[in-house]
């Protein structure tokens, strides 16, 4: 066959190709391909955001991942597997199949993936029955993964029946059209996981992040209702979940704000917001002291204006012992007491505030500007909006210290930065001879060893402060004297850290840490409190 007739033959499956891709866009079929697309965002929109709850309840990370995995495939694979008999000749009766698949995943959503929080009284109750550690956790994994499988097993169903509509009649085009189903389910499900884990979570929260992935579920079930009577109840749906979101009590605060008992921390309330990492308060005459003003994530108390004095003293000893000219990243904003006192040095030329959210951004510029000396607006300062783990990893740049000050290594946030692997990271991010401080609220003399014993994992020289209510650690590979103890008693204390019996280290996969600090005993709450937020 000669090159020009190749070629005109090319062109002509070509041409074909666009025919018949037109005829599909002109056609019915294009509604089948919406229809598919939506419902693959929504599967992944629920999947994501129900493995990122999973990580509340799991130390482990490596089983929230198993378990969402292979509770998502299995969910679809069943599904699927029970909803191709259901195929028929009669488009209406598949579509209400459909429709009736969408208002049991949209109920689900709401009903019991917006309310997680009844997760750890579900598996505390379990604890309480059965006597065998074994056993316990069997249970656990097996109520987790049917968490995960109820809305994959409502959505999965989806695309055979979709595919019975697409196809009709014409089976010898059946490869080329099942594909073609098949295509935009996927890119549905692509584009809702990336929306919701690098957009909708981070920015929005739990609660509005389920609030507009049910909501589009409704108007799918709305799109393909086959009866006017399904359509009032389901646009009747819509609308009941449109008020119950966005203008009933926020979620967030409804689900972590339920000990009445605890509203006393907050004093005089300034403020009060959901974030993606907990409700955010501003109270004054906070934690029970006469005019203090006191920021809060949940019921845990992160800074106060009356007694910063570890936040602010970690900032003055690393910056003194810094060359001048210094650059330098100050990951946890918090009040920005930290980051005041790394601004007001004369040794640093740029400071980079790293906080990973947005709503303790808002508040501590408004509500702690005077104390912070307005330190987000001074020249030398660059906020940064980001996950510090995340943004350790990426950045190739070099800083004469890092200086970290977030909540505690049980908060899934910001467990990641405590653990050797991190550590790693960011003594990779320092100069020959730069500091990495690190503050932490105080736990036993173990919890103290396990951080130094992990610090010593990538420093030469890792050294502990004792202010009391908070350690602060100093790592380098270079010794400094600045950051010996003050007194006799304080050198006691450390002594007794140094001299504690363990070799434990603290890493992704084994969180030595969590085992020596109790976040209830820090923060005097009840025992039965429940944080979400902490592991």
């Amino acid at each position: 066959m000669s090159t020009k007739k190749k070629s005109r033959m090319r062109v002509l499956q070509y041409l074909s190709i666009l025919h018949r891709m037109f005829h599909i866009l002109h056609s019915q079929r294009i509604r089948y391909l919406t229809l598919i697309f939506w419902i693959g965002f929504t599967s992944l929109v629920y999947e994501i955001y129900g493995t990122r709850v999973l990580f509340f309840f799991f130390s482990e990370t490596n089983w929230a991942i198993t378990i969402g995995i292979t509770a998502f495939l299995a969910g679809l694979a069943a599904s699927s597997l029970i909803f191709s008999s259901f195929i028929k000749k009669d488009a209406t009766n598949t579509f209400f199949i459909i429709w009736l698949m969408q208002i049991l995943s949209a109920c689900y959503g709401y009903f019991f993936l917006r309310e997680y929080t009844y997760i750890p009284q579900v598996i505390d109750s379990l604890s309480g029955i059965v006597t065998s550690a074994n056993a316990f956790i069997f249970l656990q994994i097996v109520f987790m993964w049917l968490f995960l499988f109820i809305p994959a097993f409502f959505i999965g169903g989806a695309f055979p029946l979709v595919t019975g509509l697409f196809l009709g009649a014409k089976e010898k085009q059946i490869t080329h059209y099942a594909s073609l189903v098949y295509f935009w389910d996927t890119c549905g499900a692509i584009v809702g996981g990336l929306l919701t884990g690098f957009w909708l979570i981070p920015y929005y929260g739990f609660s509005l992040t389920c609030a507009i992935v049910v909501v589009i579920s409704l108007f799918i079930a709305l799109f393909v209702a086959p009866k006017k009577q399904q359509k009032i109840l389901t646009f009747v749906f819509i609308v009941a979940v449109i008020v119950s979101f966005f203008f009933g009590s926020s979620h967030e605060i409804d689900a972590y704000l339920f000990n009445s008992g605890l509203n006393a921390r907050f004093g005089n309330v300034l403020f009060q917001k959901a974030s993606p990492y907990g409700v955010i308060t501003v109270g004054y005459n906070a934690a029970y002291m006469s005019k203090n003003k006191a920021l809060f994530i949940n019921y845990r108390d992160m800074c106060h204006s009356i007694g910063n004095f570890s936040e602010s003293t970690i900032a003055t000893l690393t910056a003194g012992e810094l060359p001048a000219g210094s650059r330098v990243v100050n990951i946890g904003l918090g009040c920005g007491f930290t980051a005041r006192s790394l601004a007001n040095s004369d040794r640093v030329r740029k400071l980079a505030i790293i906080e990973i959210n947005p709503v303790v951004v808002e508040a501590s510029e408004t509500y702690f500007k005077t104390e912070n000396q307005d330190v987000l607006h001074n020249p030398k300062t660059t906020l940064i909006v980001a996950n510090g783990a995340d943004l350790a990893r990426i950045t190739k740049d070099k800083f004469n210290a890092i200086v970290i000050d977030i909540e505690e290594p049980t908060v899934m946030s910001s467990s990641p930065l405590f653990t050797s692997e991190y550590f790693g990271i960011v003594s990779q991010r320092l100069t020959p001879n730069g500091i990495f401080s690190l503050w932490v609220a105080r736990g036993s003399n173990s919890f103290a060893k396990v951080l130094y014993n992990t610090l010593k994992e990538h420093f030469a020289f890792v050294y502990i402060r004792d202010f009391g209510d908070a350690y602060t650690f100093y790592a380098s590979n270079k010794t400094y004297d600045a950051f010996q103890p003050a007194t006799e008693d304080e050198g006691l204390q450390i002594s007794r850290i140094l001299e504690t019996d363990t070799t434990e280290i603290n890493t992704i996969d084994k969180r030595a840490l969590a085992k020596y600090f109790n976040i209830n005993t820090t923060f005097d709450f009840p025992k039965d409190y429940k944080d979400p937020f902490a592991r």
